[in-house]
């Protein structure tokens, strides 16, 4: 191996604006009130998955509602790649000894 590349979300991908809208929908598929996925990420402070929920449902969330979202905000992942901070790894890859 000549090289390990760990991104930080917003370098090579972007999955935030595919996650938050994944948690807007999750949340009102549970009966909550549509929420932006802007709104998602003012709440993310309170906590992990089950209390962001409970935050935007007004309520605690079953085991089952909190795997259920967390599956959606899985298959959300499939983020966009960021081009322009694509070809600067390349460029840089392409330059330094390694």
């Amino acid at each position: 191996m000549r090289a390990v590349v760990f991104d930080m979300d917003g370098t090579l991908l972007a999955s935030v604006p595919t996650v938050s809208r994944a948690y807007a929908d999750a949340i009102q598929s549970l009966g909550g009130l549509p929420v932006t996925p802007d709104d998602v990420v003012a709440g993310w402070h309170v906590g992990h998955t089950e209390l962001v929920l409970a935050h935007f449902l007004g309520r605690a969330c079953r085991p089952a509602e909190v795997e259920r979202s967390g599956r959606l905000a899985g298959a959300a992942r499939q983020a966009h790649r960021q081009p322009c901070h694509s070809h600067f790894l390349i460029a840089a890859t392409s330059t330094v000894a390694l």
